[in-house]
C-alpha cells in the first residue's frame, strides 16, 4: 500500500494523478483502488468506478496512518442478500419507513404503493443509531441503580450502628432503675426489636428488588450491545423486533418500601416523675400518647402588670430586673424597656420600630430582628440601632427569630423576598458571629421549614426548638421542629389530652426553655402551657384556671415565667371584666416546680 512517501518522494517532483495523469496537486488516494488522485477526478471520474461508493478514501495525509485506516475499513454490511419475508423468491430491496420493515420489488407494486421509501442501509444506520441510544440510556439507568444499592447499603450500615447505639442506651438505662421497671425495659427492647427487624427485612427485599432490576438491564444491554456488533443483516432485523419491544417496555424503579424509608428511633430517657423509663421516638417525634400521659399543674400569679400597649408581641427579661416589650401593629410598631415597680412598669425608654424577635446576650444587651439582615442592637446613649457582630446572610437573608445562651445564638430567618419561595434556615453562631451550623433540608433533601416564627434552646444547646408556621403570619403556627444535633429531627403537633378537637389544634404562638430544660410552649387554641421532656408532653398549665386570658408571649428565668398578652378588647377574649385597650403582663412564680425548675 503506498504511503506519504511513494505520493511525494523526497528531493523529487510531486507526482501526477494516477486518473487523469495531468494534475499534479494529488490530495486523495483510494485504498480500495490504491490510485492517488486530485480533487477534481474524486469529484468527477472516480464516482463512475464500478461499486465506487462502497470504496474507502482517505487523504493523502493519513496515508500510513493505521488508526484512520481501520477506522475507515470497518467490514461492511452487505444488504443485498436479505429476502423478503412476505415473498421468499425475491430479494428485499428497500426500506419502507411506513410500514417499519424492509420490502422487495413485489411488496412496492402490491402493497407498499405511495409509501416513503429509503434504502436499506439508510434503515439499517437509523435502527443502529436508534439502539445505540437506548444502550446509553440504560448504562445510565445501571448507574442509578447501582447508585441506589449503594444507597440502601449505607442505611443499611447506618441502621445497625443506630440499632447498636440505641440497645446500649436501652441497656444502660434498664440497669439504672433495675428491677422496678423492668417490664418498660422489654417493652420498649421488643419495639426497638421489632422496628430494627422491619427495617432489615425492608432493605433486604429492596436491595433484592433493585438487583433483580439491574440484571434485567444488564441483559437486555447485553442483547443490543450483540445487535449492535452484528454483522448479518438478516439477523440485525430478524431479532430488532423483540429488542424494540423489550425497550419499549420501559423503566421504572419504583419508591424505596416504607420500612426502609423509616429511620430507626433513638431512645430518649424520661424522667421518672411518673414511672416513665423511656419511649422509642421514631423519625417522626411521634409517640403513643396513651404511653405518655401528662400531668395537669398549677402555677401562681406573682404580680399582674398593665401595659401601655394592646399586645405584648414579644418580652424579655434582663438580669439587672429590666423588662423589654414590643408590640407590633401594621406597619408600625413600638420597643419599650420598662422597670417594674411594684405592680405598674415605669417606662425607661422607647423606640419606634417594627421587632420581630428579640433575645438577651450574657452581657446584658438586646438582639433584635428587625427588616434588617443583620441582628441589631440599642446604644442607649444615643438612642439609636446599632449592627451586632450576627449577620444570617449579607444580601439575601433576613432574621425572623432569634435565640440567645452564653456564647451561642440560635437565629432562624428566611429569605428577603419573601413571600417568595427560597431559604428557610435555622443557624447557630458562636459570639463572633461565625455560622457553625445551618440547618435547612432533612435527610431526604427535603426543606424542613416553612416559617420558623419563634424558637428556645436548652443549655447545652445541641437541641433547638422551632415554632414553625405557615407564613409570617403568628397565627399560622401549627407544629414545634425538633432539632436533636446536627442530623435528627422529631416534631411535635400538639397532644390528644389538650389538642382533641378541630377547634382545639395545636397552634403553638410562642417558646421558652425552662431551667430544667424542659421546653414551655404557649398554645393558644387551649389556653394552655404545654410542657415539654425529652419523652414528649409530660405536663401542662391551664391559663384559663389562672384566670390570663389572651396569652401571647413568654420569657422564662430561673425563678419566673412572664406571660404577656393581647388587649382583652382587640383579641375578642369573652371576659367578665370590663373592655380594656391595654394588655396585661403576667409574672408567675416557677419555684418548687419539678417541671420547671
Amino acid at each position: 500500500m503506498a504511503d506519504s512517501k511513494e505520493a511525494y518522494g523526497e528531493g523529487q517532483a510531486p507526482m501526477l494523478c494516477q486518473i487523469c495523469e495531468i494534475a499534479r496537486g494529488i490530495e486523495w488516494k483510494c485504498l480500495d483502488c490504491d490510485l492517488l488522485m486530485c480533487q477534481k477526478c474524486k469529484e468527477k471520474i472516480h464516482p463512475k468506478f464500478k461499486l465506487a461508493n462502497e470504496h474507502k478514501i482517505v487523504h493523502i495525509k493519513d496515508v500510513g496512518n493505521k488508526e484512520v485506516q481501520d477506522s475507515n475499513c470497518e467490514e461492511e454490511i452487505h444488504f443485498g442478500d436479505i429476502k423478503c419475508t412476505d415473498h421468499s423468491d425475491q430479494t428485499c430491496c428497500m426500506y419502507c419507513k411506513l410500514c417499519d420493515k424492509l420490502v422487495c420489488v413485489q411488496c412496492v407494486i402490491k402493497t407498499h404503493k405511495s409509501h416513503v421509501f429509503e434504502e436499506i442501509s439508510s434503515g439499517y444506520s437509523f435502527k443502529r443509531e436508534n439502539l445505540r441510544k437506548h444502550t446509553l440510556t440504560m448504562k445510565k439507568q445501571e448507574e442509578i441503580l447501582t447508585n441506589e444499592i449503594e444507597k440502601l447499603e449505607k442505611i443499611q450500615e447506618d441502621n445497625k450502628i443506630q440499632y447498636i447505639e440505641v440497645n446500649e442506651k436501652i441497656i444502660t438505662h434498664e440497669k439504672a432503675v433495675k428491677d422496678e421497671v423492668e417490664k418498660f425495659t422489654k417493652s420498649v427492647r421488643d419495639g426497638l426489636d421489632t422496628k430494627w427487624g422491619l427495617i432489615q427485612v425492608g432493605t433486604e427485599r429492596e436491595i433484592d428488588k433493585v438487583n433483580e432490576m439491574r440484571m434485567k438491564i444488564q441483559e437486555r444491554m447485553k442483547k443490543a450491545e450483540n445487535l449492535i456488533n452484528i454483522k448479518d443483516g438478516n439477523k440485525f432485523f430478524k431479532n430488532i423486533k423483540d429488542m424494540e419491544i423489550s425497550l419499549n417496555e420501559g423503566f421504572q424503579y419504583t419508591a424505596q418500601d416504607k420500612d426502609v424509608k423509616e429511620i430507626l428511633p433513638t431512645f430518649v430517657p424520661g424522667k421518672f416523675i411518673q414511672g416513665n423509663f423511656g419511649l422509642l421516638k421514631f423519625n417522626n417525634g411521634s409517640s403513643n400518647d396513651e404511653e405518655n400521659p401528662c400531668t395537669k399543674i398549677k402555677l401562681k400569679i406573682g404580680k399582674e402588670y398593665l401595659t401601655t400597649v394592646d399586645t405584648v408581641y414579644r418580652v424579655a427579661h434582663c438580669t439587672d430586673g429590666h423588662i423589654w416589650i414590643c408590640s407590633n401593629i401594621g406597619t408600625s410598631g413600638i420597643l419599650q424597656k420598662v422597670k417594674p415597680t411594684g405592680n405598674k412598669l415605669k417606662e425607661i425608654s422607647s423606640y419606634e420600630i417594627i421587632v420581630y424577635d428579640m433575645a438577651v446576650s450574657q452581657w446584658n444587651d438586646i438582639l433584635l430582628c428587625t427588616n434588617d439582615n443583620r441582628i441589631k442592637g440599642i446604644d442607649e446613649r444615643t438612642g439609636r440601632l446599632r449592627n451586632c457582630k450576627l449577620d444570617v446572610g449579607v444580601g439575601y437573608l433576613i432574621p425572623s427569630t432569634i435565640c440567645s445562651k452564653g456564647f451561642l445564638t440560635v437565629v432562624g430567618a428566611i429569605n428577603n423576598d419573601y413571600p417568595k419561595h427560597g431559604k428557610r434556615v435555622v443557624i447557630k453562631m458562636n459570639e463572633k458571629g461565625k455560622h457553625e451550623h445551618v440547618t435547612e433540608y432533612d435527610t431526604n433533601g427535603q426543606p424542613i421549614f416553612t416559617y420558623p416564627l419563634s424558637v428556645a434552646c436548652i443549655n447545652d444547646m445541641q437541641n433547638v426548638f422551632v415554632i414553625d408556621g405557615l407564613s409570617h403570619d403568628t397565627y399560622s403556627a401549627f407544629r414545634l421542629v425538633i432539632l436533636l444535633g446536627t442530623d435528627k429531627i422529631a416534631y411535635y403537633d400538639g397532644h390528644s389530652t389538650l389538642n382533641n378537637s378541630f377547634d382545639k389544634k395545636f397552634c403553638p404562638i410562642a417558646i421558652q426553655a425552662a431551667p430544667s430544660n424542659n421546653i414551655i410552649v404557649n398554645d393558644i387554641s387551649t389556653n394552655a402551657l404545654h410542657i415539654l421532656s425529652p419523652s414528649g408532653l409530660s405536663a401542662y398549665v391551664s391559663l384559663s384556671d389562672l384566670g390570663i386570658q389572651c396569652s401571647f408571649s413568654l420569657w422564662c428565668t430561673s425563678t419566673h415565667l412572664f406571660i404577656g398578652c393581647r388587649s382583652v378588647q382587640r383579641n375578642g377574649c369573652d371576659s367578665n371584666q370590663e373592655s380594656m385597650d391595654m394588655a396585661k403582663l403576667y409574672e408567675l412564680n416557677i419555684e418548687g416546680c419539678s417541671y420547671l425548675v
